[in-house]
């Protein structure tokens, strides 16, 4: 999450397939779609850390949280 704990509304555009498994993962991934949805983005960024280093994107953790 960005300075200060503040969060950013993002809309993403998915197939119906995308949307369901994001529906299907609310209660064990998060609380509601957006929630999931959420989840998942900063479990990519961190599984590609390396990949995004490559895009001079730099990738910093405190407390094993993403930070900037």
């Amino acid at each position: 999450m960005a300075k200060n704990n503040k969060s950013h509304k993002v809309q993403p555009s998915v197939d119906q397939y995308t949307h369901h498994v994001l529906k299907k993962l609310v209660g064990i991934k998060g609380t509601s779609v957006s929630d999931v949805a959420g989840f998942i983005l900063r479990d990519w960024i961190g599984d590609h850390i390396e990949e995004l280093e490559k895009y001079k994107i730099t990738v910093e953790r405190k407390d094993g949280k993403l930070t900037l």
